[in-house]
């Protein structure tokens, strides 16, 4: 049953990318890495939920709701052991009893633009990327054995790196890492620039770093806007350091930093709604042209 007290949210959105692990495997696929997501939805809706040991803590993923096509809700949480002191009437004294214990936070994930949203709860995870990282092993430890890598990528506000460059006085750095293009397409050039790359070098990622230790960079929309959007749509991170006008220390500004968020008010409600309510529209719209 969902929580009754759940009314405003703060959902982080991230994507999830997949990639082979080195091993070797005679089933491997592009038909099976497009499947891996799908199949662990399947899955954890069959058997109600999945149980994944990760270093010492077990993360149980337990299916709420099928919010649309593809778009699914779930509960995220850790087997814990939570202490408490009663009053034991009968001895007269204060007794410890240990019981098992489930925080949680609420997860959707829509597996056909490979988007991933995370509550924000720190009772449960102090900060979000805590919660990411648990979640993004949790996956890992998932499809192990299947012969494949998954990350979570976030998808970040580029708008505020081009606020930085307006705002800068000196640009020292700029830096971006791009990830091969994956499950999902792209209608961005860079996506075909990097297909290119990968077809030469057979690598998962390329680094692109742009320095001037005077602080002259050049940095120009016509040239970065692109691969900025890219990296900022889920397919890689970026980063710039600058000194803003007015001031005389050096800034660093990351896209970790600016991830974006889909603010829910009203949650249990939303739960009922379909696809052309709040919660997928906003979906949609982080989702941006890297699909």
């Amino acid at each position: 049953m969902l929580n009754e007290q759940a009314k405003n949210i703060t959902f982080y959105c991230y994507r999830y990318y997949i990639v082979h692990n080195g091993q070797q495997s005679l089933f491997d696929s592009e038909d099976q890495k497009h499947k891996i997501i799908p199949d662990l939805i399947a899955n954890c809706i069959k058997l109600k939920n999945l149980p994944v040991l990760v270093s010492g803590t077990t993360y149980i993923l337990l299916h709420m709701k099928t919010i649309a096509d593809n778009v699914n809700l779930f509960k995220f949480c850790r087997d814990s052991e939570q202490t408490s002191f009663i009053l034991d009437e009968q001895q007269s004294d204060i007794v410890e009893v240990k019981r098992a214990n489930y925080p949680y936070i609420f997860v959707v994930v829509d597996s056909e633009r490979q988007v991933v949203l995370l509550e924000y709860k720190s009772a449960v995870f102090q900060k979000i990327v805590q919660a990411k990282n648990a979640f993004r092993s949790f996956l890992e430890n998932y499809v192990h054995d299947l012969y494949y890598a998954i990350s979570l990528q976030e998808i970040s506000n580029s708008v505020t790196f081009w606020d930085a460059v307006n705002d800068a006085s000196s640009i020292y750095e700029v830096s971006l890492n791009l990830k091969s293009p994956n499950c999902f397409g792209s209608n961005y050039k860079t996506n075909e620039l990097l297909k290119e790359v990968k077809a030469i070098f057979n690598n998962d990622e390329t680094d692109v770093k742009f320095r001037n230790k005077r602080g002259n960079l050049n940095v120009e929309k016509t040239h970065l806007e692109n691969p900025l959007k890219y990296a900022g749509d889920g397919g890689g991170t970026w980063r710039i350091r600058y000194i803003r006008k007015g001031t005389t220390t050096k800034r660093t500004l990351t896209s970790e930093s600016e991830v974006k968020t889909i603010e829910v008010t009203d949650f249990e409600e939303e739960l009922s709604l379909f696809p052309d309510k709040y919660l997928i529209e906003e979906i949609r719209k982080i989702s941006g042209a890297i699909l």
